[in-house]
């Protein structure tokens, strides 16, 4: 199922994200509501996160170290915003670029899984934020 974890608990869809298919996965954290969407569609509505800060931010997983509850599949391209990127029901986009119109939500990072050196995950939107795959074995 379609999850993502917000500072005090877990937001929870009925999406279920099928296996051997690409899927584009977006969640929102907003100061009213954290929304979830499957393919550029809607699909779960949930209460707000803090900001808070203290850990490492990690995709894929329930926070860091945590090898019980983590994403199995792939990650093909990712990006993460400061702000609203998504207020409705949107068409995803193919590949992410670094937004040209600072005054909309801004870019802070992209991962494109074509570009790595070994571990290392390059940050392609100029801000510097480079990364590195793990992996926890079942």
């Amino acid at each position: 199922m379609l999850t993502a974890e917000r500072i005090d608990g877990l937001v929870k869809s009925n999406q279920v994200v099928p296996i051997r298919k690409w899927s584009h996965i977006a969640a929102v954290f907003s100061k009213q509501e954290t929304r979830l969407y499957f393919n550029g569609k809607l699909v779960h509505t949930g209460p707000p996160t803090e900001i808070s800060g203290g850990t490492h931010f990690v995709i894929g997983n329930a926070g860091e170290n945590h090898p019980r509850e983590f994403f199995l599949g792939k990650i093909r391209c990712l990006r993460i915003s400061h702000g609203e990127r998504y207020k409705a029901d949107f068409t995803p986009e193919e590949r992410f670029a670094k937004d040209a119109d600072k005054s909309q939500s801004n870019t802070v990072l992209i991962y494109d899984g074509q570009n790595v050196d070994g571990d290392r995950v390059i940050d392609l939107s100029g801000n510097g934020n480079d990364g590195r795959w793990e992996r926890f074995e079942s």
